[in-house]
């Protein structure tokens, strides 16, 4: 069985025909829509408590999250190469995604925004953030990620 999954996601070498009966490739999350059963995660912990986070975040940005709109999304400018950045907003609604692609050290940065000050809550930890003289500081820990809503500052 996959890591805290209870279903199989794909059959693979050690699978019996009978196995393969039981679980039709249709009902296998790698080869269908079937999803992923992240709301239970076999009860671990710390992964249900988080993977319960994202679909709480994931169900109050969906729109956001499904957008699909030319435009709708722009790679903003992070001081440190290895921090990655990716805005997507449609209706007036945005989501700011940051991410250390470091996964042994830690790494910090800044991005810069038109707004002089503006109060944040990074989404996943709900650490408080601040936008102060046009820039956001961000430091991420070896392969973190930070989500945050940008308010309109129109």
């Amino acid at each position: 069985m996959e890591l805290c999954e209870w279903h199989p996601v794909n059959l693979g070498l050690n699978f019996t025909d009978e196995d393969r009966a039981t679980y039709p490739s249709e009902t296998l999350p790698l080869f269908s829509p079937r999803a992923y059963d992240w709301e239970a995660s076999n009860n671990l912990e710390p992964l249900n408590h988080y993977i319960k986070r994202i679909l709480t975040i994931r169900e109050r940005y969906l729109d956001v999250v499904l957008c699909g709109d030319a435009g709708s999304i722009n790679v903003p400018y992070v001081s440190h190469p290895e921090l990655f950045a990716v805005m997507r907003t449609t209706n007036n609604q945005s989501l700011l995604f940051v991410g250390n692609s470091n996964l042994t050290e830690s790494r910090s940065g800044v991005l810069e925004f038109s707004v002089e000050h503006a109060p944040l809550v990074e989404l996943i930890s709900e650490r408080p953030y601040t936008i102060t003289n046009h820039r956001l500081e961000v430091s991420c820990a070896a392969g973190e990620c930070l989500l945050f809503e940008i308010p309109s500052f129109s």
